[in-house]
């Protein structure tokens, strides 16, 4: 049985009581946190335009957009997938650097709308989903990354597909065929980050998965051995030919991989958060403002070098990529909030002051070996002469690390009240965080979009 086949038996034959206690939790909490920061990036400026985009080219009644919109199922997923991503706020893995629920939880979501599907069903294929982009993107990392692909378009596909595949109850062959479609789709390049497009990597990967299912389920072939074998997905989307397909199948079913995401306390670059938590201390425990500041001097990891473009960022999109706005943002307001990251924000007089007493430097294995490493070290001088100095190892919100209830419920509420009467924001926090319980699909989506769901 090769690497292709195990998955797709794998998916197929996963049903929600294979899945142990601490999977659905984390499954529940990492879904409810995605479906929050969707629903923010729904009422910006970026969701309206995406929210057109789809009326004009994928109209229908399969699926919800949310914010209050329907479409196709296709462009259900597409639109609900940038809008998950868009904010740079969504979920990573620890280990390896993709963003996977962006992708699979609005394919697995948009398919669940148009076949009626349960909250069992939607969970499962989640799951399911998470643990096919987690192995996938093990067997091509680092270097698949390093080369310029944006994993979470790229690899979270697969994810993708996988969920609504599970969803549909499509078999292991057409699962094979499915996974052989979408990896001729699969494309997203880091050469967007720092641009709107970024978000759209997500989208595409969650539709391309959608519909990479769906034609496989209406008979079309493909290669059905895509993971492994000469020119398949692993030799030509890893350079130098590092691909490990082993990571695909050792211990499939054993250990799951949503055990290793995080969740995201700030709506920028994963790999700033141990610098801007460490920031923040600083600020709370020393009383600092701008005015203390002589110099401010953050290491990070080496990976981390080319993922921090901007040091100087001049567009919110860019501002989430930089160590220098998440720094500065801290020092100004004492956290990192979404609002934070408009044109008004960046270019005032002190932000652009803040911005030249911050350097950077970046060092690699910081905290030992790993090509996905989150730590950072923080030197800050002040005027009057003090310095102090503070390193972190694991990311906020990092299993190693997690967030609090407190913190994880606020980050919803955030998320959800531009959109969402404030009395609802309650009941949406917890049917979202039971979407597996019968009828919470269908609830959800009523509150979310204002629109009555037939959805189970």
């Amino acid at each position: 049985m090769d690497e292709t086949e195990a998955l797709a038996t794998f998916i197929s034959d996963c049903a929600i009581d294979d899945l142990p206690e601490e999977v659905r939790e984390r499954a529940r909490t990492t879904i409810r946190d995605t479906l929050g920061v969707a629903l923010y990036a729904s009422t910006e400026p970026f969701g309206d335009q995406i929210t057109e985009y789809i009326s004009d080219t994928a109209p229908g009644e399969e699926a919800t957009i949310l914010g209050g919109e329907t479409a196709s199922a296709s462009g259900a997923a597409f639109a609900n997938g940038a809008f998950a991503h868009a904010q740079d706020y969504d979920d990573t893995f620890e280990s390896v650097i993709i963003h996977p629920s962006a992708s699979t939880l609005p394919a697995t979501l948009a398919a669940a709308e148009k076949v009626n599907a349960t909250g069992e069903e939607v969970l499962t294929g989640y799951a399911v989903g998470v643990e096919t982009t987690f192995r996938i993107g093990h067997a091509v990392y680092p270097s698949h990354y390093t080369h310029g692909f944006h994993s979470t378009g790229t690899v979270g596909s697969f994810g993708a597909t996988a969920g609504v595949a599970s969803v549909l109850g499509l078999s292991d062959v057409e699962i094979r065929r499915a996974f052989g479609i979408v990896a001729s789709c699969s494309s997203s390049l880091l050469a967007n980050a720092g641009t709107m497009t970024k978000a759209l990597h997500a989208g595409h990967a969650a539709r391309t998965g959608l519909d990479a299912a769906l034609l496989a389920r209406n008979g079309i072939t493909s290669n059905e051995s895509i993971l492994s074998g000469e020119r398949g997905y692993g030799e030509v989307m890893t350079p130098g030919n590092s691909y490990d397909s082993s990571s695909i199948t050792d211990d499939l079913g054993e250990t799951w991989a949503i055990m290793d995401l995080g969740i995201k306390p700030y709506p920028c670059g994963r790999i700033t958060h141990t610098a801007i938590e460490a920031m923040r201390e600083l600020v709370e425990t020393e009383s600092l403002t701008p005015e203390d500041i002589e110099c401010i001097h953050v290491t990070l990891e080496k990976a981390a070098e080319d993922l921090m473009t901007y040091d100087r960022p001049s567009t919110p999109e860019e501002g989430r990529a930089s160590i220098e706005m998440g720094l500065v943002a801290t020092l100004r307001d004492g956290d990192v909030r979404p609002e934070q990251f408009s044109y008004d924000f960046l270019q005032e007089s002190e932000t652009q002051e803040l911005f030249d007493r911050i350097e950077r430097d970046f060092e690699p294995n910081l905290f030992g070996d790993g090509f996905a490493n989150y730590g950072a070290q923080l030197r800050v001088q002040t005027i009057s002469g003090e310095e102090y100095q503070i390193e972190r190892s694991h990311a906020p919100g990092s299993p190693s690390n997690p967030l609090s209830e407190e913190r994880l419920r606020t980050k919803f509420y955030e998320c959800a009240s531009p959109s969402v009467p404030e009395p609802l924001v309650d009941d949406l926090y917890d049917v979202a965080g039971a979407i597996d319980e019968p009828g919470n699909v269908g609830r959800f989506l009523e509150i979310a979009s204002g629109v009555p769901s037939t959805t189970s």
